[in-house]
C-alpha cells in the first residue's frame, strides 16, 4: 500500500486493494495468485506471462537477425511487439516502486523494434521503415540507432540528400539535448553516405532456395508462433533428421507445415520440396510420388534413383497426410540412410514409429481460462479468440470483439476445444449469426460447422469430413471401438473402457487410437483416455448408426453403479479423500449415467447410483447438484429397493440440511425412518433418529434433540457401532453445550473422541475433536485445543471434507484471539465463509451461538473497518493459504504429510 499511495493512504486503501486483488483473481485463476506475508505472488507458468514470452521472442528474433535469417526475424520479432498492449504496468507507470521496472521493459521493447526494423532493412523494406522511422526519431531524438536506421532506409531508398540530412537533424538533437557529438557509429553511417559504399544497401533477402509443391497459403498462421518456433529449431538440430507433426485433423498440421517450409527455405541450400500424400492410399506410390515432385523420371517403387538424387543434397522434404501410406515409413529410414544431408517434416495423423523420427504432437490452440473476465482486449490475444476474430472479420470487415459479444466468442472458443478448422468454420457463420446465437446453436457441431471455404480440399469444408478422413483409416474393431468410446462423457479409465467397450477393448486398439489421435491420454498414476466433444458427437452419431446405442447405455450404467457402490463403504474412511478424487474425475460418467436411467425408466439402478454418491455430494461440494438429483429419483421412483430409498431421502435430507432448508430436511427424515422401520434394519433407524435430533437441535428444541440422540445411541450400542457411537455421544454433548453444561459436554466429547479412535473412524475423530476444543477454548485453555484443531484440520484436508474444515477454522479464529492476532481472527473468519459458499453450504445452527460470540470478540478488537478489511482478505485467501495460517497458530503445519 505504500507503493500504491506514496503519501497517506486513504481509509479504504485496504478495502481497494483486496477488490484489485480479487480482480487479478478473476482473471488469473485462484490458485495462481498466492499470499506470501503480507503481500501476493502470481505462480504462472514463463509461457502464461506476457513478458517472459515477449523476451523469449525477442531473443528468438535476435538470434535469427544474427544468424542471418532476416524474414524469420521479422516475424518473431512482430509477434512479440505484438504482446504490447499500452506501456508497462498501464496506469502505475509513474509510480515510484514501479518506474525502475517498466524503464527496462520500455529499453527492451524498444530495442526488439529497431532489430524488427533491422530485419526489414535488410528484407529491402525501405519505404516502409522510412516513414514508420520518422515517427520514432520525433518521439526518441536520443536514440542513436533509430536516427541511423532511419539514414541508411533514405539512402537505400534512393534519398541521399534526406539521408545527410538526418544525420544534420540528429546531431542537432543529440549537441541540443546532451552537449554531445554523434557516436562513432552514426558518423560512421554517414561517412558511408558520402562514399557511396555499397555494403548500405542489404542484398535483400537471400535468393530464394528452390521451393517445389509449396502451395501459397491463403490465410495467416495465427496462434501457433511458440509452436512454429520448437519446430524451426527441431528441424535445425543437426541430430534431427525426421520430425513427424501428429494431431487429429482440422488442428492445423498442413498449415503449420507449409509455414515451417517458407520459413526454413534459406537454412537447406538444395531448397524444399513439399510432397502431398491425400490422393494417394497405396504405400508403394510413396518414392514414385516424391521422385516425381523432384523432377526424376521413371523412378521405380525401389527407389534406388530417388535415394541416388538425393545423395548430396541438403533438403528439407514434407510429406503431408502420411497417415494414408503409414506402411512406407520404412522407406523413409532407407533415404535417410542413403541421404546424410536429407530432413524430413512428415505430417500424419499418427507417428511413424520408426527409429529415427521425433514426434511434435499438435495440440489445440490455447483457450481463455474458464471464468475469466470477458474483458475483450485480453481475450482477442489468446490465440483461439484470435483467430475467431481474424477469420470473422474475412466475412464481415465490421466484426469486433465488443463487450456485449467477448464472452459468447471466448464460450464458442471453448467448446470447440481450440481445434483451429472448427473455429474457422464457426467464425464464417458470422456473416448471418452473432457470436451469442451462434453459441446458442451449437449443440450439434456436425450440423453447425459446414461452411468451409470451396478451395480447400474437401476434408477441410465441413468439420464432419475432416473426422471422416481420420474415422475411415481405422480397421473395423477400431472403428467400432471408437464408436462405443462416445457414450463416456469426461473420458474414462482402462478399466471402464475394457468393462463397457466389451471384447474390441484391447490394449492394442486403444493404444492405436491414442497414436492416431483420437483419444488422449491423461494423469500418470491412473490414466484417463478422453476424446474431444466434437469427435465424441461424431463417434456417438457411429453408435446411433450401429444400433447398439442402447444395449451400450445400459452397460455404461450398470458399469458406473458398481463403481460408485464400490467406493461407497470406503467413504468417511481414511481413504475418503483418494476415493473422492476417483468419483469427482468420473462424476461426468455418473451424471450421465444416472440421466440414463431415470430415462429409461431404471429405477433401481437410478436411486442406487444416488444412493452411493449422497455423501460424495455433500462433502465434494455439489450440494445443489445432489440435491435435485435425490429429490427427483425419490419422488420418481418410490417402489425402488427400500435399502437404497432410504439412503435416498436421508441424503435428501442432510443436503437440505445443508441449506437450512429444516423443515423439507426434517420431512425427509421421517419418510427414511419409516423405510427403516418397515424394513427392520436398526442401524438406518438410528441414523434417521439421529438426523431428526440435528434437526430439533437446529431448530433450538433441545430436550427433543437429546431424546432423540439418546434413542439412537442405545441402538448403536446395541450393535457395538464404534462409529455411529461417536457421531451420537458428538451430538449429545452438543446439546449439553447448548444447556450451559460445559463440564459434561466435555466429557461427553472426551468419550466420542475415544470411541472414533477405537474404531479407527478418522472422520469422526476429526468431526467430535471441533467441539472439543470449542469447550475447552471457552473454559480457557489453549494448548490441547490448539492440538485438536490442528489434528482435525491436517485429517479433514485429507479427507477431502470442505465443510468441517471451515468449521475448524472459524474454531481457530479464537484460538487467534487468544494468542493476540485478531487481523488473522478476521481472516478465517473470512476464509471459512468463502469455503461454505464454494459449496452451497450453510452454518448450522448448534455453531451459531459459538461464531457471534467470536465474531463479536474479533470486532472489539479490531474495530469495524478493520473487521471487515480482515473478512474481506480472508474471502481472498486460498484454502491452501487458510490451512497455512491455522498451522501457524498451531505451531505445527497443517498440510497432509
Amino acid at each position: 500500500m505504500d507503493d500504491l499511495w506514496e503519501e497517506e493512504p486513504p481509509a479504504t486503501a485496504s478495502d481497494a486493494l483486496y477488490v484489485y486483488v480479487s480482480h487479478l483473481r478473476g482473471i488469473v485463476g485462484r490458485d495462481a495468485l498466492r499470499t506470501r506475508g503480507s503481500g501476493y505472488e502470481i505462480e504462472v507458468g514463463s509461457d502464461e506471462l506476457d513478458v517472459r514470452r515477449f523476451e523469449q521472442h525477442a531473443r528468438s528474433g535476435r538470434e535469427a537477425l544474427e544468424a542471418g535469417r532476416p524474414e524469420e526475424a521479422a516475424a518473431i520479432l512482430r509477434e512479440a511487439l505484438a504482446l504490447w498492449r499500452g506501456p508497462a504496468f498501464g496506469d502505475l507507470a509513474d509510480a515510484r516502486f514501479a518506474q525502475p521496472a517498466a524503464a527496462a521493459l520500455e529499453a527492451l521493447r524498444l530495442t526488439a523494434l529497431e532489430d524488427r526494423i533491422d530485419a526489414d532493412i535488410a528484407l529491402g523494406e525501405y519505404s516502409r521503415v522510412g516513414a514508420e522511422l520518422e515517427a520514432l526519431v520525433a518521439e526518441h531524438p536520443l536514440r542513436e540507432r533509430l536516427w541511423g536506421q532511419l539514414m541508411q532506409s533514405l539512402y537505400a531508398a534512393g534519398r541521399q540528400s534526406e539521408a545527410l540530412d538526418a544525420y544534420r537533424r540528429a546531431r542537432t538533437s543529440l549537441v541540443e539535448e546532451r552537449g554531445l557529438e554523434p557516436g562513432p557509429a552514426l558518423r560512421q553511417i554517414e561517412q558511408a553516405i558520402l562514399r557511396q559504399d555499397p555494403s548500405l544497401i542489404p542484398a535483400g533477402p537471400p535468393s530464394s532456395p528452390r521451393v517445389s509443391g509449396v502451395r501459397r497459403p491463403a490465410t495467416p498462421l495465427i496462434g501457433r508462433e511458440r509452436e512454429l518456433v520448437r519446430l524451426c529449431e527441431l528441424l535445425r538440430d543437426p541430430d534431427v533428421a525426421l520430425v513427424t507433426l501428429t494431431g487429429i485433423g482440422g488442428i492445423g498440421k498442413t498449415r503449420l507445415a507449409l509455414e515451417a517450409a517458407e520459413r526454413l527455405a534459406v537454412d537447406f541450400p538444395d531448397g524444399v520440396c513439399f510432397v502431398e500424400l491425400a490422393a494417394i492410399s497405396d504405400p508403394a506410390l510413396v518414392l514414385p510420388s516424391v521422385a516425381q515432385a523432384l523432377g526424376l523420371q521413371g523412378d521405380g517403387d525401389d527407389g534406388l534413383a530417388l535415394r541416388e538424387h538425393l545423395r548430396e543434397l541438403g533438403l528439407l522434404l514434407v510429406l503431408d497426410n502420411f497417415e494414408n501410406v503409414l506402411e512406407a515409413a520404412p522407406a523413409l529410414s532407407e533415404l535417410l540412410a542413403a541421404a546424410p544431408r536429407l530432413k524430413l517434416l512428415v505430417t500424419s495423423v499418427a507417428a511413424l514409429r520408426i527409429a529415427s523420427e521425433h514426434d511434435f504432437s499438435l495440440p489445440p490452440l490455447d483457450l481463455p481460462a474458464a471464468g475469466a473476465a470477458s474483458d475483450e482486449v485480453a481475450l482477442g490475444a489468446v490465440p483461439a479468440v484470435e483467430l475467431f476474430v481474424n477469420r470473422a472479420r474475412a466475412v464481415r470487415d465490421d466484426f469486433a470483439l465488443t463487450p456485449e459479444n467477448a464472452g459468447a466468442v471466448a464460450e464458442v472458443c471453448r467448446r470447440l476445444e481450440g481445434l483451429p478448422l472448427a473455429i474457422e468454420l464457426a467464425a464464417a457463420r458470422v456473416r448471418l449469426l452473432p457470436p451469442p446465437e451462434l453459441l446458442a446453436r451449437l449443440t450439434s457441431r456436425l450440423d453447425l460447422l459446414t461452411d468451409g471455404a470451396r478451395d480447400a480440399p474437401e476434408r477441410q469444408r465441413t468439420i464432419r469430413a475432416a473426422i471422416d478422413w481420420s474415422y475411415r483409416l481405422l480397421d473395423a474393431d477400431e472403428q467400432l471401438l471408437f464408436s462405443r468410446l462416445g457414450i463416456f462423457t469426461g473420458g474414462a479409465t482402462l478399466e471402464a473402457i475394457e468393462a463397457v467397450c466389451d471384447d474390441i477393448a484391447t490394449l492394442d486398439a486403444v493404444t492405436s487410437l491414442v497414436d492416431k489421435r483420437l483419444l488422449g491420454r491423461w494423469g500418470d498414476r491412473t490414466p484417463r483416455f478422453v476424446m474431444l466433444e466434437t469427435l465424441r458427437e461424431y463417434a456417438l452419431e457411429q453408435s446411433g448408426a450401429s444400433g447398439e446405442a442402447e444395449a451400450l447405455r445400459r452397460r455404461h450404467t450398470r458399469y458406473f453403479l458398481e463403481f460408485a457402490r464400490g467406493l461407497e463403504a470406503g467413504l468417511g474412511g481414511p481413504e475418503q479423500g483418494r476415493l473422492m478424487e476417483r468419483l469427482e474425475a468420473d462424476h461426468a460418467n455418473l451424471r450421465a449415467a444416472i440421466a440414463a436411467a431415470v430415462a429409461d425408466g431404471d429405477g433401481e439402478s437410478a436411486v442406487g447410483l444416488c444412493a452411493a454418491l449422497r455423501r460424495f455430494w455433500q462433502v465434494h461440494g455439489h450440494v445443489d447438484e445432489g440435491l435435485r438429483a435425490l429429490e427427483s429419483v425419490a419422488d420418481t421412483f418410490p417402489d425402488a429397493p427400500p435399502l437404497d430409498r432410504n439412503k435416498v431421502l436421508n441424503g435428501a435430507g442432510i443436503l437440505l440440511g445443508e441449506r437450512g432448508e429444516w423443515a423439507a430436511a426434517r420431512g425427509r427424515f421421517e419418510q427414511a425412518l419409516a423405510v427403516a422401520r418397515q424394513i427392520g434394519d436398526q442401524q438406518r433407524i438410528a441414523i434417521a433418529l439421529s438426523n431428526l435430533g440435528n434437526i430439533s437441535l437446529n431448530e433450538g428444541d433441545l430436550d427433543a434433540a437429546y431424546r432423540l440422540y439418546r434413542e439412537a445411541l442405545g441402538l448403536y450400542e446395541q450393535l457395538d457401532e464404534h462409529v455411529y457411537q461417536a457421531v451420537a455421544l458428538e451430538n449429545l454433548g452438543l446439546v449439553e453445550l447448548a444447556r450451559g453444561e460445559r463440564e459434561q459436554a466435555i466429557a461427553t466429547f472426551e468419550r466420542g473422541l475415544a470411541r472414533a479412535e477405537a474404531g479407527e473412524a478418522t472422520h469422526e475423530a476429526a468431526s467430535v475433536s471441533i467441539p472439543l476444543a470449542r469447550a475447552r477454548l471457552a473454559a480457557g485453555e489453549l494448548e490441547r485445543p490448539r492440538e485438536l484443531l490442528i489434528s482435525a484440520l491436517r485429517t479433514l484436508q485429507e479427507l477431502g471434507d470442505p465443510h468441517k474444515s471451515a468449521e475448524c477454522m472459524e474454531a481457530f479464529a479464537n484460538v487467534a484471539v487468544a494468542e493476540g492476532r485478531p487481523g488473522d481472527a478476521a481472516a478465517l473468519l473470512g476464509a471459512a465463509d468463502a469455503l461454505r459458499r464454494s459449496i452451497g453450504a450453510v452454518r448450522h445452527g448448534d455453531q451459531s451461538s459459538w461464531y457471534e460470540t467470536t465474531v463479536e470478540r474479533v470486532r472489539e478488537a479490531l474495530g469495524e473497518e478493520a473487521f471487515a478489511a480482515g473478512t474481506a482478505r480472508g474471502h481472498l485467501l486460498a484454502v491452501e493459504e487458510a490451512v497455512a495460517l491455522c498451522g501457524e497458530l498451531s505451531g505445527r503445519p497443517a498440510a497432509p504429510a
